[in-house]
């Protein structure tokens, strides 16, 4: 007998805090263009079907920074440039403008409109220097990219739903300033929306609001640093207060206020920053009214000591074990945990982007069949939740096509209720815990916010700063006993003035917002961005901020990066999967980007060496089922001699020969024993080399570490390796490969 299956969904909607607390103003532009695409969206689609239902989790940091573009109390940099007349921009705000303005999909945001993607090409965006950039541009160019780059961020809806948008769309190009300051003002006025049709949807019942803490910390590190260890024994944790509980309650306990003056209520769930939990964050839900709180299905799986099997079809062999809340006692409260399904997420976030909409419905669709046929009789939760607005982009339409699917075709299946969280909590019968595993759903650990020395300088330059603000609220009667129940605001005593009080409030908020996970995600080597200087700088900023709200000069350290940046940049490894085209060009800055890198006109060892300017830099990586591989050297440089030879010395020798032929390319895999035999592997040289190797022609197996070098003829006969003295390396892409790494 089957039985009947709460479908939940969860969107995780969050940005970090890009507001400068001191002056109000955005430094970075990606609230506002997400909320009229995404934030926007993803709510506007299930307003459009009656029948859909579905949980939002809204990080109040996120609602704080909406507010602030609505009100009129900040806007970011590219917003204030895009307003400005292209004719009256300065070089260096050019520059700036050119930087963020192709920051935008290259296939599915810049390529179908062929003015933005005629300007991209002309700025070779991320091969140029912004300053060489910025000279090719006419008056005329930079304001079509101004109007573009806004346009284009628009959600599908959006434009269903605004003529005026798509005949801007369709006149592409030669825009005017009335046209930029038109669709400039549309932007604002969607992002007025966004709050209300939140709220309008779940006082209707369509929607239910859950939050995370306010600015987005690691909740089980700030309440005890030491359940790291947990699930990395040997970690080694920075040296500063270990206890910040306080802290915990405080954001908690400000995001629920938040979201009761903005939007009516306060959230009965949690989906804690990025799915971490402990015994310690049940005690603090439970203190702060929290009902539910939900995570990963690894998390389950350590915290009760067995594994979650499943069939071929993807389906737990033992259902009834994942699809239920679980209540956790600590301290005398309790909240209810629930437990996604990573398989099911995980397709949403990763996976269906490549199939056709109607396929990948379908595949889901039989998926949650599948389910709801092997439950037993009664009622189950099956929690879908993943980021809401990043992986749309990568979707035709923007998913719209795929969602508006889904949704329609889940309200359909017999025995299948699409549900929010609180609703399936209170119809479905929880199990018990005696113990919540403290982990994340990254790998079930805290190692990319503790893992790495970076990640430990920050926290204890942090505390540091920290300890600053609370010596000072402390001459003022301060005390974390009495600050726990109240949230950023207060706990000073009778003899601090007003103005006091506004400073000290303002102060912690700083340390509040650096308490965020964002910018320990990117420092350490798990993760790099374009925008790594910019985050390093940022979390900096609201440091500084810190002493500045209390009239105190800064400490002069907390004016150097965090992130180191090596004097010669020569190695860096793969940081995700690609997506190349094998055609001898820079299709766009994003198609190498998380590629490893070989710099030799950094690398000491090659510095005198006959030849060792051949090669102007060495990008590789791979996806699920190549190695990739790119040169950029001039063609003569690359087919000289016996041509360009890759050669692989772990975990087989392998050789791949690239060298012109019968006047065209010619590249194959050699097994230099001479055991196996000879395959094609394909390369394309025009400006550049790129080449692809199938793993299973290298005889390459998911997780094995490869090490390899590449080698050229000089001029003099001389044959140069590079890198001379040692091997770049990677590890071959096992199946969870792009769960664990991905780009926010």
């Amino acid at each position: 007998m089957s039985g009947h299956v709460h479908l939940c969904f969860l969107w995780h909607q969050h940005q970090p805090c890009y507001r400068d607390l001191l002056t109000g103003q955005l430094v970075l532009p990606w609230v506002r263009l997400h909320g009229i695409k995404d934030y926007f969206g993803m709510a506007a689609l299930i307003e459009e079907n009656p029948a859909a239902r579905a949980t939002i989790n809204l990080v109040p940091s996120l609602i704080d920074q909406l507010e602030s573009y609505t009100t009129g109390q900040g806007e970011d940099r590219v917003l204030t440039l895009s307003r400005r007349n292209a004719a009256s921009l300065e070089p260096d705000e050019r520059q700036f403008l050119i930087r963020f303005l192709f920051m935008a999909h290259p296939e599915r945001m810049i390529r179908p409109h062929p003015r933005y993607a005629e300007l991209w090409e002309r700025a070779e965006y991320g091969r140029m220097a912004p300053e060489k950039t910025a000279r090719r541009f006419s008056d005329q160019d930079v304001r079509d990219l101004q109007v573009l780059a806004n346009l284009v961020w628009f959600h599908p809806l959006v434009f269903e739903r605004e003529p005026e948008l798509v005949e801007l769309r369709r006149k592409g190009r030669e825009f005017t300033e009335g046209d930029k300051a038109f669709v400039l003002a549309k932007q604002l006025e969607i992002l007025g929306r966004v709050l209300p049709l939140h709220k309008s949807l779940a006082d209707r019942g369509q929607i239910e609001i859950a939050m995370s803490p306010y600015y987005h910390p690691i909740l089980p590190l700030l309440c005890n640093m030491e359940s790291a260890r947990e699930s990395m024994p040997h970690v080694r944790l920075p040296a500063m207060q270990r206890n910040l509980r306080v802290d915990a309650e405080r954001q908690i306990r400000e995001g629920q206020a938040l979201h009761e003056r903005v939007l009516g209520r306060r959230p009965r769930g949690m989906w804690p920053s990025e799915g971490s939990v402990s015994d310690d964050v049940v005690a603090v839900a439970g203190a702060t009214g929290i009902r539910w709180m939900a995570t990963d299905e690894a998390i389950l799986t350590h915290s009760i000591g067995q594994g979650i099997p499943r069939d071929g079809r993807g389906v737990p062999l033992q259902p009834d074990v994942l699809y239920r809340p679980y209540r956790r006692e600590v301290d005398g409260t309790s909240t209810l945990v629930v437990f996604r399904d990573a398989v099911l997420s995980n397709l949403l976030s990763f996976d269906y982007q490549r199939y056709a909409p109607a396929d990948a419905v379908n595949d889901f669709s039989r998926r949650v069949e599948g389910i709801r046929d092997a439950l037993p009789a009664g009622e189950w939760v099956v929690a879908v939740i993943l980021d809401g607005e990043n992986p749309w982009e990568h979707y035709p339409g923007n998913a719209v096509p795929f969602l508006r699917g889904l949704y329609d075709r889940l309200t359909k299946i017999p025995g299948v209720s699409l549900s929010t969280l609180s609703d399936a909590c209170e119809r479905v019968t929880p199990g018990h815990l005696h113990h919540l595993y403290a982990g994340s759903w990254i790998n079930h650990d805290f190692h990319v916010w503790v893992g790495h020395d970076e990640d430990r300088r920050a926290w204890e330059v942090l505390n540091r700063v920290r300890e600053f603000v609370r010596a000072a609220s402390r001459t003022h009667g301060w005390t974390e006993d009495g600050a726990r129940q109240l949230g950023f605001a207060g706990g000073y005593d009778s003899g601090a003035t007003e103005a006091v009080r506004h400073d000290l409030d303002l102060a912690w908020r700083c340390v509040f917002a650096a308490e965020g996970s964002d910018w320990f995600w990117w420092f350490g080597e798990d993760f790099s961005t374009a925008l790594d200087g910019d985050f390093d700088a940022l979390f900096r900023r609201h440091l500084m901020n810190a002493y500045h709200a209390l009239k105190q000069m800064p400490p002069a350290d907390l004016s150097r990066p965090i992130k180191q940046r090596i004097s010669h940049p020569v190695f860096r490894e793969p940081t995700g999967l690609l997506r190349v085209t094998i055609d001898g060009k820079s299709t766009d800055y994003f198609e190498w980007e998380a590629a490893g890198t070989y710099d030799p006109q950094g690398d000491m060892s090659a510095m005198g060496r006959t030849g060792h300017k051949m090669i102007r830099g060495l990008y590789y990586g791979f996806d699920e089922q190549h190695f990739y591989l790119r040169v950029d050297a001039p063609a003569d440089e690359i087919l000289r001699g016996e041509g360009l030879r890759i050669v692989f010395i772990l975990p087989r020798r392998r050789l791949v020969r690239i060298q012109s032929q019968n006047g065209g390319l010619h590249a194959q895999i050699i097994d230099p024993e001479g055991v196996g035999e000879t395959r094609p592997a394909r390369a394309a040289l025009g400006t550049l080399l790129e080449t692809a190797c199938a793993f299973s022609d290298l005889g390459f197996q998911k997780g094995d570490g490869v090490e390899f070098f590449i080698e050229l003829d000089a001029s003099a006969g001389q044959r140069l390796r590079f890198p001379a003295g040692t091997a770049l390396r990677f590890t071959v892409p096992t199946d969870d490969y792009a769960k664990i790494h991905w780009h926010v």
